[in-house]
């Protein structure tokens, strides 16, 4: 379960492709085939070296999840994610914050629409992406450095 869960959120996945994750496809990137949407035909995701070294000790044939239905995590993501300080957490909230992180870094819109695998920038600068007032702060002050507070 948590092998699909750092999958996800470390590669920025829907959930049904973190359940279907092959270990084959899992090196320092993650090849995601079968994408949901016509953006591509394989994405191929770096993985962070964190996760996959947390990763390599259950490396083994089959899926990453090992069998583990979608409709699981989805209740584990929501039974523990208070724990994490995130309640009523979704697979899907993971997704979304894989894409912020990566708007915050900096990293151009077409890059994100790769790695999310869709097939319109607009999906991820609309839908995946979220501004708060320390990011638009952070920008102002990006925008300006010679202006005193």
């Amino acid at each position: 379960m948590q092998r699909v869960i750092a999958i996800i959120a470390a590669c920025g996945l829907r959930l049904s492709e973190g359940t279907r994750a092959e270990w084959d496809d899992v090196r320092d990137e993650l090849i995601v085939r079968k994408s949901k949407t016509d953006a591509g035909i394989d994405r191929r995701i770096p993985v962070p070296p964190a996760v996959l070294s947390n990763l390599e000790p259950y490396r083994c044939r089959g899926t990453v999840g090992g069998g583990v239905k979608p409709a699981s995590v989805r209740r584990w993501i929501g039974r523990h994610g208070t724990a994490f300080f995130v309640p009523n957490a979704s697979p899907h909230d993971l997704r979304h914050s894989y894409c912020t992180r990566l708007a915050e870094a900096g990293v151009h819109p077409r890059v994100m629409m790769e790695l999310m695998g869709h097939s319109s920038i607009d999906v991820c600068m609309e839908v995946y992406t979220h501004v708060n007032g320390v990011s638009r702060s952070q920008a102002v002050k990006d925008a300006f450095p010679n202006h005193s507070d």
